[in-house]
């Protein structure tokens, strides 16, 4: 008796059959990495390999400078910011980076235990280690959870109106920048944990957890996040990118001090891990004042930094903490109080009759010359030479002949001037009317802010509306130029 036999392929995974699956490839390790001795498993020696890509790079974390912020005259405003957020006991901190214990521990790092006894499980100097969230508290100088109030994470609209009564400025819908913060003790507190807690290298961005963790420092904030978990998920977050500096090495140091293991100094990234004034300059945040004293300005923009606030501030203008959030807002210095060019550098004032060079930019306007010794005209376009007879000569500067004589009949040329002031007249209309419209609509918005929080809202001011109201027009004028040059273009071609 003979048995039949199945044809091959035909069920799903066996060989031939179309709708087998491709076995998957077993990644493969780069060659030529240096593990720097230690024990890692296969996913860990992967992970490793990413960390170590040339466009990652391991950074020196930045800590407070009790000195630096007392030169600034910001140390009290930081203290009170850090207080309120739990991290006052972190002020005091700080820690060299080494590249292996950061490699090392962002390649073993893993989240074990439930939620009421969160720990996490790591590998230093080929010791596996297991730590709770309580004790990372101990060792990062964080206050305990159970002493606090509990965390309540604002919504978007009371992050708007942080962001407004902190800069006066309305907040973007992306990722604002850190450069636009005007209130110093803010900037300084947001670059520290922004490097330490959140794992940015480059932290130029404000997403909008990290405006939430400055909201828990202002007056009005309810509670502060839970900052050990802020940097468990960063750098969990932060090893599976592709690019991206590793900031957090100072804060795996004071890990590593915690739990008593010994330091190689030779695997010490050079550079001192205070954010000294120096340290400041070269981040963008600051530039030096020519005075008598030292002094600085706080710079503030995104393309291009300006100077905004004196630093430190002078005698009985301190930065201010509260005890509302629109208390916090420090309005820009004058501009004569501001002077960022170096003594060395200031250029001698000009001759009454020479061309002007300093000492400030407002003082290199020249006015124009008067209209009878410029003559702009070109040659070709110039009406005829008046007779030589003084009679004419007088008659043409007495402008008896109706206007300048530009060829060709002048009433004719009037009525052109006409039709061109009337149509100018119309477009003017026009962009009054948009901006008439943008203004209600900016007042709507602002009443119904006021009925939704009539205490919290600080509605914009008259400035506010008049640069609204010009960059309309500037929008609007530009809209027409470009449709006058596609209109100029299309009949030409035509």
């Amino acid at each position: 008796m003979t048995t039949k036999r199945k044809a091959p392929g035909k069920n799903p995974g066996e060989p031939g059959s179309t709708s087998a699956t491709k076995p998957t490839t077993r990644p493969k390790l780069r060659a030529g990495v240096n593990y720097l001795g230690c024990n890692l498993t296969f996913k860990q020696k992967l992970i490793w390999c990413d960390l170590t890509l040339d466009k990652r790079e391991v950074l020196v974390s930045k800590f407070f400078d009790r000195d630096a912020l007392e030169k600034l005259g910001v140390l009290e405003a930081v203290e009170v910011l850090l207080s309120r957020g739990g991290l006052r006991g972190f002020l005091d901190k700080t820690a060299p980076t080494y590249r292996r214990l950061t490699l090392e521990f962002l390649s073993t790092l893993e989240k074990v235990g439930d939620d009421e006894f969160e720990s996490i499980r790591f590998q230093l100097l080929n010791q596996t280690h297991v730590m709770t969230y309580g004790e990372l508290r101990t060792a990062f100088g964080v206050a305990p959870r159970e002493n606090e109030e509990a965390w309540v994470s604002p919504s978007d609209a009371t992050v708007a109106d942080f962001w407004f009564a902190l800069n006066h400025e309305a907040k973007s819908s992306i990722t604002e920048k850190s450069s636009r913060l005007s209130h110093p003790a803010f900037r300084f507190v947001h670059r520290v944990i922004a490097m330490d807690f959140f794992c940015q290298g480059e932290p130029t961005n404000l997403p909008r957890n990290e405006i939430k963790a400055l909201w828990s420092m202002s007056p009005e904030g309810v509670g502060h996040p839970d900052w050990v978990e802020a940097f468990v998920n960063a750098c969990l977050e932060t090893r599976g990118m592709e690019c991206g500096k590793l900031s957090m090495g100072g804060l795996v140091t004071l890990i590593a001090t915690q739990l008593g293991l010994p330091l190689d100094d030779a695997d010490r990234i050079p550079g001192d891990p205070r954010m000294d004034i120096e340290s400041m300059k070269r981040m963008k945040m600051l530039a030096p004042i020519a005075s008598d004293e030292p002094a600085y300005a706080l710079l503030k923009g995104t393309r291009v930094k300006l100077p905004y606030l004196r630093l430190p501030r002078p005698e009985g203008d301190p930065i201010p903490v509260g005890p509302l959030n629109r208390d916090l807002y420090i309005p820009p210095d004058p501009d004569h109080m501001v002077d960022l060019t170096p003594l060395a550098r200031r250029a001698p004032a000009a001759r009454s009759d020479g061309i002007p060079v300093g000492p400030h930019n407002r003082d290199l306007n020249i006015p124009p010359d008067p209209a009878h010794m410029v003559d702009l005209t070109p040659p070709a376009r110039r009406a005829p030479a008046a007779r030589a007879d003084d009679e004419e000569i007088e008659e043409a500067e007495a402008g008896s002949s109706g206007g300048p004589r530009v060829g060709g009949d002048d009433a004719e040329w009037r009525a052109r001037m006409e039709v061109n002031m009337e149509e100018l007249r119309d477009e003017i209309g026009y962009i009054q009317d948009q901006n008439m419209e943008s203004l209600a609509l900016q007042r709507s918005f602002r009443d119904m802010f006021q009925r939704m929080y009539p205490e919290t809202y600080q509605p914009p001011s008259n400035e506010m509306y008049a640069k609204i109201a010009q960059r309309n027009q500037e929008r609007e004028a530009r809209s027409h130029a470009r449709r006058t040059r596609r209109s100029c273009n299309g009949s030409s071609s035509s």
